[in-house]
C-alpha cells in the first residue's frame, strides 16, 4: 500500500505541473489561440467551429443534430458575452463530441478546466474522452487523477477510483497492478458506499488467484450487505479453490 501511495503521490505532482505545459502537448498553441478578454487565458482559436466526422454524424437523427446545432450557436452567443461561462464551455465540448469532433472537444473542455481551477466535471469528459474515443491512456490516468486532487464535492470520489482502477485494469495494461491498489486507497479513505468497490476488488482478486485477498473483500461486502446470496456462493466457491491450494 505505502508503494501505492507513492506512485499516485509522484502522479499527482505531474498532474499539478503538467496544466502549465498541456497547450504544447496537445497542439494548442499561441498561434491557435484568440483572446476574448484580456483578464481570462487565451482561449482556443477554433470555438465557434465544429469540425463533423461524416461517419458519426451518419448515426445521429436529423431533428436531433438540428437541436444540437441550434444549442451549438446559442452556446457561441453565451461565450461572446460572458467568456468565462464555465457551463458554456463544457456544454461546448459535449456537443463538439457529439458530431465526432474531437479535438474540439478536448479543447473546450480543456479550457474550462483552466479557467474553473476547482470543479472536476470537465476533467471526467475529458478522461472518458482519452479513454473511449482517443484511446491515449496516458492523458486518461492524468485526467483522472487530477480530477481526484480537485476534491470536487459535486464528484462522487468513488466513482472517480473506480474508474481510474477500471482504466489500469481493462486499458492502461502496462499499469494493471495498480488496478486493485487504487480500490484499497478508496477503501482506507471510508468514503461511504464501499460495496461496489468491494465487490470490485473481490472479483479482481479471484480472477487473478488471489484466494486469501478476495476472500477478504467479500467477508468486508457481506458483512455490509448480508442478504446477498450470491456474494455467498461465490466466497464458497473462493474458500474450496483457497483450501485446495493449502492441500
Amino acid at each position: 500500500m505505502k508503494k501505492l501511495i507513492i506512485i499516485v503521490i509522484v502522479i499527482l505532482v505531474a498532474a499539478g505541473t503538467f496544466f502549465v505545459w498541456q497547450k504544447g502537448w496537445f497542439g494548442f498553441g499561441e498561434g491557435d489561440t484568440v483572446v476574448l478578454r484580456e483578464d481570462l487565458p487565451p482561449a482556443p482559436g477554433g470555438y465557434k467551429t465544429i469540425h463533423e466526422d461524416p461517419a458519426v454524424v451518419a448515426e445521429i437523427p436529423i431533428d436531433v443534430a438540428v437541436t444540437y446545432r441550434e444549442g451549438f450557436e446559442e452556446i457561441i452567443k453565451t461565450i461572446e458575452e460572458h467568456p468565462d461561462s464555465f457551463g458554456a464551455w463544457f456544454n461546448m465540448g459535449s456537443i463538439k463530441s457529439v458530431f465526432g469532433d474531437y479535438k474540439g472537444a478536448e479543447e473546450a473542455w480543456l479550457y474550462a478546466t483552466e479557467i474553473s481551477p476547482l470543479q472536476a466535471r470537465s476533467l471526467i469528459n475529458l478522461a472518458d474522452l482519452y479513454q473511449n474515443k482517443l484511446k491515449d491512456y496516458k492523458k486518461a490516468e492524468w485526467a483522472y487523477v487530477l480530477a481526484l486532487e480537485r476534491h470536487d464535492a459535486s464528484v462522487d470520489a468513488v466513482i472517480l477510483y473506480r474508474e481510474l482502477a477500471s482504466l489500469y485494469r481493462f486499458s492502461y495494461t502496462e499499469k494493471k497492478e495498480l488496478a486493485i491498489s487504487i480500490l484499497e486507497q478508496a477503501l482506507d479513505m471510508n468514503l461511504g458506499n464501499d460495496s461496489e468497490l468491494l465487490a470490485l476488488a473481490g472479483m479482481w482478486a479471484w480472477e487473478d488467484g488471489n484466494f486469501e485477498k478476495a476472500t477478504s473483500f467479500y467477508e468486508q461486502f457481506l458483512a455490509q450487505n448480508p442478504d446477498q446470496e450470491e456474494a455467498k456462493k461465490d466466497l464458497e466457491r473462493i474458500r474450496k479453490r483457497e483450501s485446495l491450494l493449502k492441500q
